[in-house]
């Protein structure tokens, strides 16, 4: 579990650089497409309303010369009543787009046209109120666009602007969440390619990651490739990620907006006839005796005043009018990007094929020449009134500027998102002991390039070369290139056969220049946006091959290493110094080697197959098996002292270090144990901690052990609330043995002393040599005073009982003072000062006896 946690630290910050690399490029590309098309979008609005207005105005203008008096309503009814009958169907442009008329009445706004939303004609809203903010202004003679409320206070995109020879007010407007929706839509898709391709970048890595922080040895062995060469694989994937959501969002932003602007356009075209074949209608019954010419050339002249006043719309869009002339086109208004009229044509002629549609009868948009021989999306429909058709059409190039402006800025958006992201990773790396993994890995290096040295064969070469002029000749020929260039991966696969993993890198290379020659070279059949778009994706899909058959094959060849270097280990495992013993997660040996087999008396056939306890000796304290599995199963090595039990029932010593062995996911797989014989150093140690702790002559515990056991006690008795007491001895008359016999039977004296002592006492009582003839005796857990005298008369009895040395009888007495815990003391010190001053008092009043302290 470890391994597992280690990887994810090192490897969630990838995956994390990874997802804010593509994020920021997704809200960059989005976020400026988003802006540009509010305002493109602001744009066209304010050119349609202005020349509806226009036409409008016109018409009003015409009205009130002819129609005042034929209409029952007057003039301005009579514009009206056009309006009307062009907005009868309730046309309106997109999925929530409209024409809004209205004007003041009081303090109110009122509106003259049913709502294409509401099905009727919204109730009035007063000045003072937030809603038809657009409208509002359009009476206040202002004109423009803005983001505001409409009449039922939702948030649109609108443009105004006054008739003012009617004193209305005309709203094109369009709904906010219809204008997001396609950026919602591509942020989404953007990011699940954003996701797929981290996903499969990875996955790739993943695997390499664990393996890079479980060991840096099995790193350099198993991948074969540096942390440098990991650091530029990561950033390449960076880089892939960026270009692709860049050019998805783009991509699927630019698709919606053709279709977008297709309905638009579309729309547009449409309520501009509609306004027109009513005014041809309501002229047909009015103005057909009024006007010189007749009814139609009343229409005609209010259409081309309009469009004279207008531009059009945008930065090339324009209505164009036109009419069959025997087998000829004759267009019958003014071109906006020509001061002469424009010439007629004959119907077979190769452009301006929109206008011969909407002379057919037809409605639709298509991709066209016009009469300037520019590729233009154009709108058609028929005028029956007229028996003329309307063409609204726009510059191809002005719809595809703000995407192209897009990617260029975007690109440098996420060029700065690439190398923060690179500069990050940069950064974690230094955390990965790049140095120790290069280190380790300078055989495998070695090794891998002897691997690389193998030469390249002329078939491969030729056969390298045939398979790149194929694809490259079908790219040209073919009118969209060979599947936009993604057949080329074939090509990079061919890198898998090559002795060095750098050929691949080249091949990819080499493919993605032919992919853009290409591009440059092939005939021209389809769109150029459609074609560069998948051209870049398909350069992303060959890097990921490219990244993939590469780190393949340093896998491949350093397995030839691995093999190699696992032999020699296997050697230098077998014939070493220690113990080496190899176990299933469950403790079962599944390899020992030869000093194993040395030092314990067990055979490798004896040992493999066996539990690796059966060398317990049951010598060793639990508590050190208890921290041993502990650390074990967490994934962290152990190290420790065992006292085991040979084959032949010999005890000895052996340091030990014991390594778990863990799977990239973390599972524990193996244990493995270093062991190293300690019997004669571990004697040595005891055998010095023995005579540092004890008297060399009686073997009892020294004053220093005495007081280490004496706190122990005192800890003991305070917990189980005990009594202690601590008996001071001091031998009477051992002076006179001395100087009468002998040190050689003082010393006998005291080493009999000591074991009559023992004998008075318990086994978990201490006895203890202080100094000359100075003995204490602690007593542990006694229930009441009379149990520590007790204890002194048997030391009474015993120590009058003769000594016999060398055939002699020595008799001496014993002075013994007694302090209890917790009556006279409660610390070590205290206990032991007030027994000595007691024993000194035995002395006083005759000696050979005992008493307590006062």
């Amino acid at each position: 579990m470890v391994l597992k946690k280690e990887s994810r630290k090192h490897f969630w910050p990838i995956i994390t650089i990874m997802m804010f690399v593509g994020v920021i490029t997704c809200l960059a590309s989005i976020g400026i497409l988003y802006k540009s098309a509010v305002e493109a979008e602001q744009s066209r609005l304010v050119s349609l309303v202005s020349s509806k207005a226009r036409l409008i105005n016109a018409v009003a203008e015409f009205d009130s010369q002819y129609s005042r008096v034929d209409h029952p309503e007057g003039a301005a009814g009579a514009t009206l009543s056009q309006l009307r009958d062009s907005f009868r169907d309730k046309i309106g442009f997109g999925q929530t787009g409209e024409f809004v008329v209205g004007r003041l009445s009081g303090r109110n706004i009122e509106f003259l046209m049913s709502s294409r939303q509401l099905e009727q004609v919204p109730i009035p809203i007063p000045l003072n109120e937030t809603a038809a903010e657009p409208m509002r202004r359009a009476l206040n003679n202002e004109s423009g666009a803005i983001i505001g409320p409409d009449y039922l206070n939702r948030e649109v995109i609108a443009a105004y602007q006054l008739v003012p020879h009617l004193g209305i007010g005309l709203v094109a407007k369009i709904d906010m969440t219809e204008v997001q929706q396609p950026f919602i839509d591509a942020s989404i898709n953007a990011l699940i390619i954003a996701l797929l391709i981290i996903v499969m970048g990875t996955l790739l890595i993943s695997q390499i990651e664990e393996e890079e922080h479980s060991s840096s040895e099995a790193f350099a062995l198993k991948s074969g490739v540096g942390p440098k060469e990991w650091l530029v694989y990561r950033i390449l994937l960076l880089a892939t990620v960026s270009v692709a959501v860049m050019m998805t969002s783009i991509g699927l932003l630019y698709y919606s907006e053709r279709e977008a602007e297709n309905q638009r356009m579309l729309d547009m075209v449409v309520t501009q006839a509609s306004l027109i074949n009513a005014v041809a209608e309501f002229d047909a019954q009015y103005n057909e005796d009024d006007f010189p010419g007749g009814s139609k050339k009343a229409t005609l002249e209010q259409v081309s005043k309009a469009m004279q006043e207008s531009p059009g719309f945008g930065q090339s869009g324009e209505f164009l009018l036109g009419s069959f002339s025997d087998y000829n086109i004759v267009f019958l208004t003014q071109p906006r990007h020509s001061d002469h009229p424009i010439p007629d044509f004959h119907v077979v002629d190769k452009h301006s094929n929109a206008m011969k549609q909407a002379l057919a009868g037809r409605t639709g948009t298509l991709v066209d020449l016009d009469y300037r021989h520019i590729d233009v999306l154009a709108a058609f429909t028929p005028i029956p009134a007229l028996e003329s058709g309307l063409v609204a059409k726009i510059d191809i190039p002005e719809i595809r500027n703000p995407f192209i402006q897009a990617s260029f800025n975007t690109s440098a958006v996420a060029a700065v998102a690439i190398c923060f992201g690179a500069l990050l990773l940069w950064h974690l790396s230094q955390y990965q002991k790049e140095e120790d993994i290069h280190d380790i890995s300078q055989p495998i290096s070695r090794g891998l390039a002897m691997v690389d040295e193998a030469k390249i064969s002329p078939v491969l070469l030729i056969f390298t070369i045939s398979l790149g002029t194929a694809l490259f000749v079908l790219d040209l020929a073919l009118p969209l290139g060979i599947a936009c260039g993604l057949p080329y991966i074939f090509f990079v696969l061919v890198g898998k056969i090559y002795p060095r993993r750098q050929h691949t890198l080249l091949l990819a290379f080499i493919a993605t220049i032919l992919i853009f020659i290409g591009y440059y070279y092939s005939p021209e059949g389809g769109q150029d946006w459609v074609v560069i778009t998948n051209r870049i994706l398909a350069v992303a899909a060959i890097w990921l091959t490219a990244l993939t058959v590469s780190v393949s094959q340093a896998q491949n060849r350093s397995q030839k290493v691995q093999a190699s270097e696992l032999r020699r280990l296997s050697l230098a495992v077998e014939n070493s110094p220690a113990s080496v013993i190899i176990t299933d997660p469950y403790g079962i040996i599944q390899y020992v080697n030869q000093r194993y087999t040395e030092l314990t008396g067990y055979s490798r056939e004896e040992s493999v197959g066996r539990k690796s306890n059966m060398t317990r000796s049951g010598n060793t304290p639990d508590p050190v098996y208890s921290d041993l599995w502990e650390s074990l199963n967490s994934g962290k090595t152990w190290q420790g002292e065992f006292h085991n039990k040979k084959k032949s029932g010999e005890l000895y010593w052996e340091s030990a270090s014991i390594h778990p062995i863990l799977s990239a996911k973390g599972k524990i797989v193996n244990f493995v144990a270093l062991q190293e014989d300690i019997t004669e150093r571990k004697v040595s140690e005891l055998k010095l901690q023995y005579m540092a702790t004890h008297d060399n002559l009686t073997n009892l515990p020294t004053r220093r052990l005495c007081m280490d056991r004496l706190a122990k006690i005192i800890d003991l008795a305070k917990r189980k609330q005990h009594q202690a007491a601590v008996l001071f001895i001091d031998l009477d008359g051992f002076k006179e043995v001395n100087d009468c016999f002998g040190h050689d039977s003082g010393d006998q004296v005291l080493i009999d002393t000591a074991t009559r002592l023992k004998t008075c006492v318990r086994e978990s009582d201490t006895v203890a040599r202080i100094g000359g003839d100075e003995f204490i005796i602690l007593l542990n857990e006694i229930n009441e005073p009379q149990d520590a005298g007790l204890v002194a008369k048997k030391i009474l009895e015993s120590i009058k009982q003769p000594y016999r040395i060398e055939q002699k009888e020595i008799s001496i007495g014993v002075s013994i003072g007694i302090a209890l815990y917790p009556i006279d003391a409660v610390n070590p010190e205290k206990l032991i000062q007030n027994a000595d001053k007691a024993m000194y008092s035995v002395k006083t009043k005759g000696k050979n006896n005992f008493t307590f302290a006062e």
